[in-house]
């Protein structure tokens, strides 16, 4: 299905220098059905050229970073955006304004959660808030002065940060267009991650297609970059800080269950099961109850 692409600005109260790579990424081809142009604007105190630039645009992203030492968007004292992202709600609508907020040393839900408990306007008036990190800025090369997506993670200790980035980029794309669910502008369709031993080489590759996993197959050599973009989400643990695993370890984590577990013949089988241990009590009981008659009945004659 095609759609209309979207005019998408950035604003911030930074120069574009701090979201260059973010403005790369919205016109490379991973973007280029839903995306039709970029405007970096940056927001001073004059509001009416503000409202000018936010009229041209069909989506609007509140960029706001770090380095400035804290994060206040909205709600909070000395609260940079509370007019801002008021306007683009009214002008644009909820579901085309997203807030990113940028350099951050966690990027978690935990942290996620914090920021919206005090800053609760972010999700009142943008459908979404996405928080970046450096690492995972750097897990997938657009960490500097000339960021260009990297189709695998730059380092094998930086796979939990790569696969989270490339989700938040997919995640993004789709809020962008929802109607491009599925379409692909790249070779997106698959990709391949790589597992390490102990020793950060890599000893084996998978490719993932269309959400499902192929066979294993094995590589050697060192650790090489690929320049692409690829976001297709991985059935593995895409939490930061995951680190490699020798196949060993993948091996000892795969549970066969028993065949008797499960099926329409199981309920009967522990049925049966109960009825056995009831017939094995009963009969002790029975069994005691005659040697203790016996016993009184001996006490007696004596």
């Amino acid at each position: 299905m095609t759609g209309t692409k979207k005019t998408v600005g950035i604003f911030s109260r930074d120069n574009e220098v701090s979201y260059r790579w973010l403005v790369s990424q919205l016109r490379s081809s991973f973007f280029h059905n839903v995306v039709k142009e970029v405007r970096a604007v940056t927001i001073t105190n004059n509001q009416s050229k503000f409202l000018s630039e936010l009229s041209g645009c069909t989506f609007a992203i509140l960029y706001h970073t770090q380095h400035r030492g804290r994060l206040n968007v909205a709600n909070v004292a000395d609260a940079l955006y509370d007019d801002e992202l008021d306007k683009m709600c009214r002008l644009l609508g909820r579901e085309n304004v997203i807030v990113l907020l940028d350099d951050l040393e966690d990027s978690s839900q935990a942290k996620r959660m914090d920021i919206l408990n005090t800053q609760y306007d972010i999700l009142t008036k943008a459908c979404e808030l996405f928080l970046i990190s450096t690492l995972e800025k750097k897990s997938c090369n657009l960490y500097g002065s000339d960021p260009r997506w990297s189709k695998r993670p730059t380092s094998p200790q930086l796979q939990g940060e790569y696969l989270s980035i490339r989700s938040k980029r997919k995640q993004i794309r789709d809020i962008i267009s929802p109607d491009q669910k599925g379409d692909f502008s790249d070779d997106d369709s698959q990709i391949t991650t790589s597992t390490f031993n102990s020793h950060g080489r890599r000893v084996s590759e998978r490719s993932f297609s269309d959400n499902c996993p192929q066979t294993d197959t094995l590589s050697s050599g060192s650790w090489a970059q690929g320049q692409g973009t690829v976001d297709q989400p991985l059935l593995i643990n895409t939490s930061p800080g995951l680190h490699p695993i020798d196949d060993s370890e993948a091996l000892r984590e795969r549970q066969v269950i028993p065949i008797d577990s499960k099926g329409p013949a199981a309920p009967k089988r522990r049925k049966i099961l109960n009825l056995s241990n009831k017939a094995v009590f009963l009969i002790i009981g029975v069994i005691g109850g005659i040697l203790l008659i016996a016993f009184i009945v001996i006490v007696a004659t004596l």
